[in-house]
């Protein structure tokens, strides 16, 4: 008789992993018993054998198996000292080593002064082949303190190019740099135009116009008969 299926034990189903040679984990299959005993494993990666056969009969047993960036699928075939050959079920991981890949910021161009204290801020779109894009991060500092003034999240959206981003509050009349910072699902981020912030000032007429109010006529002397 065929052994029982090993139990996949991890990575969990759509892990996320920062290499491309995960520690794959299963518990160990049984053979009954009548069975002759298990001989070994063998771990599949979207449907190939990756490394050669694995012994082990402590729980859980791990090996490394091969990816590339990207979401694959792995299972762990249990084969007896028979012949005899069980599969498990299927999982999937996804594998990410590279950052989302380069891009730029678009307006306010750099050194730009803008009449508002609500500027609107642009970005070119950019993906990650791995786990995808998550989010950018848009960080606006004070160009003399380097205080943080505004940080705002902005959701990856496919297809959205440019992307922009207009701050909830007004930022006081100023010098500022601003940056955005793109995050895949993995954690990793990549700085728009390899990590340099761009220099804005902001330059709002806030002062209200003044209103003159005109005198009041003279009364004429003559009178109506």
């Amino acid at each position: 008789t065929p052994p029982s299926a090993p139990a996949l034990v991890s990575p969990a189903e759509g892990g996320l992993v920062p290499s491309l040679t995960p520690d794959l984990c299963w518990s160990p299959a049984s053979d009954g018993a009548q069975g002759r005993g298990i001989d070994h494993y063998e771990i599949l990666v979207d449907s190939a054998q990756t490394g050669g056969n694995v012994v082990g009969a402590t729980s859980p047993i791990c090996a490394s198996g091969f990816g590339t960036d990207g979401r694959h699928e792995w299972a762990v075939i249990a084969v007896d000292l028979a012949g005899w050959r069980t599969t498990s079920a299927a999982r999937t991981f996804i594998t990410e080593t590279v950052p989302p890949l380069a891009f730029g910021k678009i307006s306010p161009a750099n050194g730009t002064t803008v009449p508002t204290r609500l500027p609107l801020f642009c970005w070119q779109e950019t993906t990650d082949a791995g786990s995808g894009l998550e989010r950018y991060d848009l960080t606006v500092t004070n160009a003399q303190s380097g205080a943080v003034v505004a940080a705002v999240q902005v959701a990856a959206v496919a297809g959205t190019s440019p992307v922009c981003q207009r701050l909830a509050q007004a930022i006081p009349n100023g010098s500022y740099n601003w940056q955005v910072v793109a995050a895949d699902r993995a954690g990793r981020t990549r700085a728009a135009d390899a990590g340099t912030a761009w220099a804005l000032t902001t330059n709002q007429d806030i002062t209200p116009p003044t209103c003159a109010i005109p005198g009041t006529p003279a009364r004429s002397s003559s009178t109506w008969r």
